[in-house]
């Protein structure tokens, strides 16, 4: 699987060996209201749709490098699990 950002990528119709997934990812944060946060929602679909890692050891990590800093942590929070709920949705 190859998750990419799909802003700026033109539609390809040739076959691959492998799945790919793209994701509004920059887009989606910009409707949050927070383009910086665009990383942490492709980390969110990812680690939902390979079932990788527990999202659990992401929220405690934002928590331990974020967690003096309420606001930045709300927003990588908020990202990572928008990026969760787009996996899921990719999965089906």
């Amino acid at each position: 699987m190859m998750l990419v950002e799909s802003a700026g990528l033109e539609d390809e119709q040739e076959s691959r060996d492998y799945e790919l997934v793209k994701i509004p990812g920059v887009e989606i944060a910009v409707s949050m209201g927070k383009r910086q946060v665009s990383n942490l929602i492709l980390l969110g679909t990812y680690v939902s749709i390979r079932d990788t890692m527990l999202s659990e050891l992401i929220e405690e990590e934002l928590e331990r490098r974020f967690g003096t800093k309420k606001t930045i942590l709300e927003w990588n929070q908020k990202a990572f699990r928008r990026g969760l709920e787009l996996g899921r949705n990719a999965k089906k």
